[in-house]
């Protein structure tokens, strides 16, 4: 019960809304916010209540900081950074006024910062730029696995199928090791039983 009542008084601290976030500064709400209206019986009585925004917690990457973000994100807002090709670009297109005033600007301004200074330095600043780098890198030093990875590695700029190719090769390796592993932890656990007896 203590620790209810601190965090109660630690939310309210300061004066004029200083020290206190709104629920929508701690995640990317996208402008949703907690609505108000009335319910209403079959006698049309009118009962207060809310509509709260449907926020889910999630784990989003990041390129430009290269690592994934737990936040809380709205279903909308979720629905945004799909339809914007992931969260930096949300961060970076979406207007301020739909970000809100906390957590989400403060993501905006770091991934700003980083995606300027890669930039400015000539590094690529998307995960599909360095694939592609890599993949020419590969193919230019003759280390193309299959046909099918080198034609990617060769690919325009707005061709966005190199995530497609197959490799049959490499996921039967994939497969033989795996089933190798899986056959030496079955051993290994049969050599524990047996020692156990």
């Amino acid at each position: 019960m203590a620790a209810r009542i601190a965090r109660m008084v630690l939310g309210r601290a300061g004066g004029a809304g200083e020290g206190r976030m709104l629920r929508a500064e701690r995640g990317l709400f996208h402008g949703k916010k907690t609505r108000t209206g009335n319910n209403r019986s079959h006698s049309l009585r009118a009962t207060r209540r809310v509509w709260k925004p449907n926020v889910q917690w999630v784990r989003l990457w990041s390129d430009a900081l290269e690592t994934r973000l737990r936040l809380k994100v709205t279903t909308k807002a979720l629905k945004v950074i799909d339809k914007r090709g992931g969260l930096d670009n949300y961060l970076i297109h979406t207007r301020p006024s739909l970000l809100g005033a906390g957590k989400a600007q403060e993501l905006r301004r770091l991934v700003s910062d980083v995606m300027t200074a890669r930039e400015m330095a000539g590094e690529p600043t998307t995960w599909l730029e360095r694939l592609r780098i890599q993949r020419a890198q590969d193919a230019a030093a003759g280390k193309a696995a299959t046909p099918a990875a080198a034609a990617s590695a060769g690919a325009d700029e707005e061709d966005e199928g190199i995530l497609d190719v197959e490799l049959p090769e490499a996921e039967a390796e994939a497969e033989a090791a795996a089933a190798a592993v899986i056959a030496e932890e079955a051993e290994a656990l049969g050599d524990a039983e047996d020692a156990r007896r």
